[in-house]
């Protein structure tokens, strides 16, 4: 009996110290717990997604319900950006436009239009104007070099302030 005895102010330290680390590593147990659980249900919508895709290709009544389904719940400009095969008549400058893969010319052939481009290989078809380029804006034409302005100097193409316009 060599033990030597606690009073009860060290007890009650030694249980609060335990009581202290077992919140500690219930509250990370439940932070590793709330990860899992959003990893699952991502890989989930994910899972899901695809399938009502592959069915959508495959059954035209089905994919006209999920059409419509869309259009009633995906009320976000950003959101509808994403779903351009839903929302055709909304502009989606914020969409990145669909990649275009050009066709390599065929020697045999003289045609102008040899090299075409076409839809990605996902099946995504790219609007018709995204099909002819624009032209490029025309560059600067001035008679004396451009030179970036130096700090709290007006652009080159600016005329001086106070100056009537001509």
């Amino acid at each position: 009996m060599s033990e030597e005895r606690r009073t009860i102010h060290q007890r009650i330290a030694e249980l609060l110290e335990r009581h202290e680390q077992s919140r500690a590593e219930l509250a990370d147990l439940k932070a590793r717990a709330k990860e899992q659980d959003r990893k699952f249900e991502t890989r989930r919508k994910i899972i899901l997604g695809a399938a009502v895709q592959a069915h959508a290709k495959l059954n035209g009544a089905f994919r006209e319900e999920l059409r419509k389904a869309v259009l009633a719940a995906v009320t976000r400009p950003h959101d509808r950006a994403v779903l351009p095969e839903f929302f055709p008549d909304r502009p989606t400058a914020n969409a990145p436009p669909a990649r275009l893969v050009k066709v390599p010319e065929e020697p045999a052939s003289g045609a102008a239009g040899a090299t075409a481009a076409r839809p990605r290989q996902d099946g995504a078809v790219p609007p018709e104007s995204f099909l002819e380029s624009p032209p490029p804006p025309p560059l600067p034409t001035s008679a004396s070099p451009t030179r970036p302005p130096k700090k709290g100097e007006p652009p080159p193409s600016c005329p001086p302030s106070g100056a009537a316009p001509a």
